[in-house]
């Protein structure tokens, strides 16, 4: 497909144009309107962001379990500084697919992002606990991700000891990252 090959050379504004005509063609392709959603998050223009929500909306009221789509707008609507409508996108992952790691992590960024570290731990702690014992499939979000999330909310919470532990946690899952052991160092400040 052609706007995987403009995607491949980082072309976002062809890509866009090239997904765009096969959405026209197969308009109930709920894919290609998330590949089109995602390569206008890319052209990153204020207009585009606003293209890729509405594309994804569609793409949602097709198929309300599509995460992919439901994250990408929790993403569009944080970029776009909407935190009402990143949350509202977040929840209703939720409502769609209740045991969904990936609309719990989008709910807890969006609730880091307005510094609501309780609800962070609350929305993503168990999802962690989980991840940590094997009681919780990862769904194919990245574990190091969820850790750090919580592990951040707790040093927002001041609860330092906390954090490093899940610091260290996170770094034993990805013992080369050093952007965790710069988090963990800050931490200790």
């Amino acid at each position: 497909m052609l706007g995987e090959l403009y995607q491949r050379e980082q072309r976002w504004a062809d890509a866009a144009a090239a997904y765009d005509r096969a959405a026209q063609r197969r308009p109930r392709d709920q894919d290609l309107k998330v590949r089109l959603a995602t390569a206008l998050i890319n052209v990153g223009t204020t207009p585009a962001l606003q293209r890729a929500g509405a594309t994804l909306r569609e793409a949602i009221s097709a198929d309300r379990s599509h995460a992919r789509a439901g994250y990408l707008l929790v993403q569009v609507e944080r970029s776009l500084v909407n935190a009402a409508g990143a949350e509202r996108a977040a929840r209703d992952m939720l409502a769609a697919s209740p045991d969904s790691i990936w609309g719990k992590y989008a709910l807890a960024q969006v609730l880091a992002d307005r510094r609501n570290y309780r609800g962070v731990i609350g929305t993503l702690g168990p999802v962690v606990e989980g991840l940590r014992t094997g009681k919780v499939d990862s769904q194919g979000l990245d574990p190091v991700r969820a850790y750090e999330q919580v592990a951040q909310a707790y040093h927002g919470l001041e609860q330092y000891d906390r954090a490093v532990d899940l610091f260290e946690q996170a770094r034993g899952l990805a013992p080369g990252d050093l952007r965790l052991t710069r988090l963990e160092a800050e931490t200790l400040r």
